[in-house]
């Protein structure tokens, strides 16, 4: 928390909706908050196959990292990253995205991995 000084004291509760911005900026927390409201949404934005195929990652300087498990799939992102964005921005309120890059990484939890295939 910062100190507010010069600023008027309000001698009144606040609701924690109302200060839960102020201490998220103050501790820097912003990228990270975005990041875990992308990743709750993440499966309405890009639909269930691709989502259980791919993880948002990181964000760095307006750009959405996002980590999948075949090249297929990060082709699959990168032509629909335009409508990523826009539905990011417009219908979940998230302006601090601009740009999307995809790694290709094996993904922890994935249910889908390896089945279908036999060792030799």
């Amino acid at each position: 928390m910062r100190f507010r000084l010069g600023e008027k004291r309000e001698y009144r509760t606040r609701s924690f909706k109302s200060l839960l911005p102020s201490v998220i900026h103050d501790f820097n927390l912003d990228e990270e908050y975005v990041l875990g409201q992308i990743q709750v949404v993440w499966p309405d934005v890009v639909g269930e196959i691709i989502a259980t195929h791919s993880v948002p990652k990181k964000i760095i300087k307006s750009t959405l990292y996002v980590s999948v498990d075949h090249p297929v799939y990060a082709n699959e992102l990168a032509m629909i990253q335009n409508s990523i964005i826009a539905s990011l921005q417009e219908k979940h309120k998230l302006v601090m995205i601009k740009h999307m890059r995809t790694d290709i990484e094996r993904i922890e939890g994935n249910s889908t991995q390896g089945k279908g295939f036999r060792k030799r």
